[in-house]
C-alpha cells in the first residue's frame, strides 16, 4: 500500500503501471481481501484517477477520513 493511516485503519493504494498484469492484479486483490479482513478500510486509486481527477480523488479520501474518525470518536 502506498498509505497507511493506522488510527483509522485507512489504507489507500495507487495503483500504476505496475499493476496490470493478471498476477499483480490477483496478488493486489489478495493483499486486499487480507487487509480487510482484519478490519482495514482500503481505497484503490489508479495513476489515471490521481492525475485527471485528483479532486475526486481527494474528496473520496475526505469523505472516508471523516465517516473513520465519527466511528472511533
Amino acid at each position: 500500500m502506498d498509505f497507511y493511516a493506522p488510527q483509522l485503519m485507512l489504507a489507500i493504494e495507487v495503483d500504476g503501471m505496475t499493476h496490470l498484469t493478471d498476477e499483480e492484479i490477483d496478488y493486489d486483490n489478495w493483499r486486499q481481501n487480507k487487509l480487510e479482513e482484519n478490519g482495514i478500510k482500503f481505497l484503490r486509486f489508479t495513476n489515471t484517477d490521481v492525475y485527471a481527477n485528483i479532486d475526486g480523488v481527494v474528496k473520496t479520501i475526505h469523505y472516508e477520513t471523516e465517516r473513520l474518525l465519527k466511528l472511533i470518536k
